[in-house]
Order: C-alpha cells, then structure tokens, then sequence
C-alpha cells in the first residue's frame, strides 16, 4: 500500500472510530530518530511515523535522521515529496540539529 492509499483508508475507517482517534492523537509524538538504521528499515519506520501524522492531523513533525553520509536524509526526502499533504520539508536551526533534522510541515 502507498502511504494515499493508507490515509484514505484510514479517513475511512475513522469515520466510524472517535474513540480510536482519540487514543491515536493522545499517543502520538511529533517526531521519530531514525538514525543508524538501514535505509530500507527507516523507510517502512518513516512511512507508519508520516500515516500517523497525518490520521492526527499534525501539522508538523521532526525526523531525526543524523548526517553521515546523507542517505537517510536523501531517502527521507524523496519519499516526502511524493506525499501531496506535505507543504515543506525543512533543516532545523543550526544551533538545534542542523541538518541532522528534517522538519516536516503538513498542509
């Protein structure tokens, strides 16, 4: 599944579910460390972190994806713009993580 096709069905399942909701929006937090994981592993962690976000209707989160060698920041950024819910992805300030640090801003 595509992370659309998650969040559609996902829209739809919580049409029916504001309990379900609730606990989701209580439970989640606005960002997620993905550092040293392999790409493949942040990847599949990134896409549940952004379905979630967006089922609570977030307006922005952080992923913390280290610099090294820039893979994961590259990988995390081809995934995000495909999304068409995102209106920026942005480096954090300098002196907070730098780029190190994606924040993710929804529309």
């Amino acid at each position: 599944l595509t992370v659309v096709e998650v969040v559609k069905k996902a829209k739809e399942r919580r049409a029916g579910s504001s309990y379900s909701h609730i606990a989701q929006i209580s439970n989640f937090t606005n960002s997620i460390d993905i550092r040293g994981k392999r790409r493949e592993e942040a990847i599949k962690e990134l896409e549940g972190f952004i379905d979630k976000a967006l089922i609570v209707n977030a307006s922005q989160v952080k992923v913390i994806h280290g610099i090294g060698d820039g893979i994961l920041g590259r990988a995390l950024r081809d995934i995000l713009k495909g999304i068409p819910q995102i209106n920026s992805v942005r480096y954090e300030e300098p002196e907070y993580g730098g780029n190190g640090i994606s924040i993710v801003d929804f529309t």
